[in-house]
């Protein structure tokens, strides 16, 4: 079964708050960061939002921007339960054939290198540009 994106309401940017919070919450408390909501909630006027359906039900949520030929990724973040189903894997199928759409040459996106979400970006082609304090920047260049 495949996934679809369908555009956020207003009311989802507070549940996708607390999907990404809670997602973070072990590598945040790992480097002695503290969440703070108020940057995720006065970014999401900033980001493309959608939520991730699998099956008719709410797997998670994607942030992206794109702009200059570059698709960067803010968010992709899935419930556990839907989690090792390939959801993720659909969803960069899906991020990557939209950043072709608008003609990106680049998938960017930064992720702690001990989330095991890393070695799904590396499967699917990105590479390491930079780390910074355990957290890998990636990319991926689109082939057109």
């Amino acid at each position: 079964m495949e996934i679809t994106l369908v555009g956020v309401s207003e009311s989802d940017k507070e549940l996708a708050e607390t999907l990404t919070r809670e997602n973070m919450a072990n590598y945040y408390a790992q480097r002695g960061l503290i969440w703070q909501p108020e940057l995720f909630l006065q970014s999401w006027p900033d980001t493309e939002n959608y939520r991730i359906h699998w099956q008719r039900s709410l797997a998670g949520f994607v942030r992206f921007q794109a702009y200059s030929g570059i698709l960067t990724i803010r968010d992709l973040q899935l419930y556990p339960d839907f989690r090792k189903q390939g959801i993720g894997t659909q969803a960069l199928d899906v991020l990557e054939s939209m950043a072709r759409q608008r003609g990106c040459h680049l998938l960017r996106l930064s992720v702690f290198k001990e989330n095991p979400a890393c070695a799904l970006y590396l499967r699917r082609g990105f590479s390491p540009v930079e780390e910074e304090n355990a957290v890998l920047r990636l990319q991926k260049i689109i082939v057109t």
